[in-house]
């Protein structure tokens, strides 16, 4: 299955990673069987599991690589502010922000060692994943409710799965998963639908008349400025598809053998976020300077990217993190998951267990930590 999306054609990388995993899952379990990366791409090491500890002279942190599905995008601001302001170091941990790209989801690298915690832009991708044996565990959720919607011109009403009957919907072509999944969670088949289209990521096949529907995320302020007032949205989530995003994740042995930076990990993006929620301008020009390419190659200008962080937090923070803090997670919905993908045949393996595509304790011993950064 998949992770939400990969686009080099428009501004937004951080919704398109959804759609690479069904091309590289074979290359995954082969990279992780045999060990990632060459001469060039040597694993942090220091521990058994690839941590590495910094100089004698600072003080002592842990190197911890975090690698990413994609590039880096405005969905890592508060991981930057995080790591700026020394959020980091103070809980011992050197973090090295590692990107992807179209030929590496990250999830073979943190399976095999070569990083010790991804960031994977949704749920499918781990479950599929751990279906097929590949070692990794989510330990938290950026997102608590995905931002993948589907979305119809102004003329065109849509506020249930059951307004979806008839029209043509356009995703590509490992998009077609996702109808299939928001279907059988609402007693639909593909025969209520009048089709579907294979398209790119953008959204003109929308604009030009060619779909009905277009499914893409509402934090991808680029394709949403360019349709016009009044334009209709219905969110996977809220048709019966409770995907979460952003998750971090990691091996394992290897949250076994450090629960400690887990903890810290968590400790420190949640306060990160924190800074982010309470100076959102603030926190992109910090994290412009960081990463100056975001505004000039993706041609995203502050106000731009400001825009899409507040989006983003609008899907972070939810009654989900006041009760349970940043990153929280709840098994029953990764269960509700698991069983839609049963449903739809997504498994080539046996289904994984709840317990086997996640663990909670990282997040059981922050709790009140996260709370204390705004829930």
């Amino acid at each position: 299955m998949v992770e939400l999306g990969t686009n080099a054609e428009v501004k937004g990388s951080g919704r398109r990673r959804f759609w690479l995993l069904p091309l590289l899952l074979c290359a995954l379990i082969a990279a992780v069987l045999v060990g990632c990366g060459g001469d060039d791409d040597e694993p942090a090491t220091g521990s058994d599991t690839g941590s590495e500890t910094v100089s004698e002279e600072a003080p002592e942190t842990t190197k911890i690589v975090y690698q990413l599905g994609w590039f880096v995008d405005e969905g890592m601001t508060g991981i930057v502010v995080a790591q700026e302001k020394g959020y980091f170091a103070e809980e011992g941990i050197e973090l090295e922000i590692r990107p992807g790209g179209p030929n590496n989801d990250g999830i073979a690298p943190v399976a095999s060692g070569q990083a010790q915690i991804g960031h994977a832009s949704s749920s499918p991708a781990l479950m599929l994943a751990v279906s097929q044996g590949i070692p990794i565990q989510a330990f938290g959720a950026q997102l608590q409710e995905h931002p993948y919607a589907y979305i119809t011109m102004p003329d065109t009403p849509l506020e249930t799965p059951q307004d979806l009957e008839g029209l043509n919907i356009g995703v590509p072509a490992t998009g077609v998963e996702l109808v299939e999944a928001m279907l059988a969670a609402n007693d639909m088949s593909m025969d209520d639908l009048g089709g579907i289209t294979n398209i790119s990521f953008d959204v003109r096949p929308l604009l030009q008349g060619r779909i009905d529907v277009w499914g893409g995320w509402l934090t991808d302020v680029s394709q949403l400025e360019l349709l016009p007032e009044g334009y209709h949205s219905l969110r996977l989530w809220d048709a019966g598809v409770p995907l979460y995003a952003a998750i971090n994740y990691a091996n394992p042995q290897w949250l076994e053998d450090n629960p400690e930076l887990a903890e810290g990990f968590l400790r420190a993006a949640a306060r990160g976020w924190a800074d982010v929620r309470a100076d959102v301008e603030g926190s992109v020009e910090l994290m412009l300077e960081k990463y100056p390419d975001l505004e000039s190659g993706a041609g995203s200008t502050v106000p731009e990217l400001a825009e899409a962080v507040e989006i983003l937090m609008e899907y972070m923070y939810t009654d989900a993190s006041e009760a349970d803090g940043w990153g929280a997670m709840d098994p029953d919905v990764w269960q509700s998951q698991i069983d839609l993908w049963t449903e739809t045949d997504r498994f080539e393996e046996e289904p994984p267990t709840v317990d086997e595509v996640i663990t909670m304790e990282p997040l059981e011993a922050t709790v009140d930590d996260r709370l204390s950064y705004g829930g």
